[in-house]
């Protein structure tokens, strides 16, 4: 998948070691791009002696108006963990717990329920490629975890206090 950066760009690198390589993301789909591509950003990296053809290509996406980011795989799937790798998780939690429209419905419910429609749309293969070949998800899950047994304890205290409205 063109989600993830690091175990791509090795398979490549080792395959094909004459070849001038870029490593791209558009970091945005369908969706996102509906309404035009300015200021969406796409990630780009020299791979391998790509040189001339980087340039060409940075100044291509420039002029589409996109905000060009060069990073590293490394840097590009630490940050991806974080910023995609989480939101399809989520996304895929909140799907499974079935969430449905309500007439009560808060601005904040609506906006959960638009991550579930964004990131079930895509295949459930992108969402185990984000999971598996992103060196740095498992600690993001961990990270995850960690964060809701805290919210989870802190709400078992709350709930022993003295002023427990029980």
């Amino acid at each position: 998948t063109c989600s993830v950066k690091v175990v791509p760009s090795r398979q490549m690198q080792a395959r094909l070691p004459q070849a001038r390589l870029l490593a791209t993301h558009p970091m945005f789909g369908p969706d996102s791009a509906r309404a035009g591509l300015k200021g969406l950003p796409i990630v780009l990296y020299d791979l391998q002696n790509a040189g001339d053809a980087f340039q060409f290509w940075k100044q291509e996406f420039k002029e589409l108006e996109l905000s060009v980011l060069e990073m590293t795989p490394d840097e590009h799937d630490r940050e991806a963990a974080y910023t995609q790798g989480v939101t399809h998780f989520i996304g895929r939690v909140l799907s499974e717990m079935a969430l449905k429209e309500h007439p009560i419905a808060t601005q904040g419910y609506r906006k959960l329920l638009e991550i579930v429609a964004q990131t079930c749309n895509d295949p459930f293969q992108l969402f185990l490629d984000l999971q598996t070949y992103n060196p740095y998800t498992p600690a993001m899950r961990q990270d995850l975890q960690r964060s809701l047994d805290h919210v989870l304890e802190q709400l078992s205290a709350s709930l022993d206090s003295p002023l427990d409205p029980r």
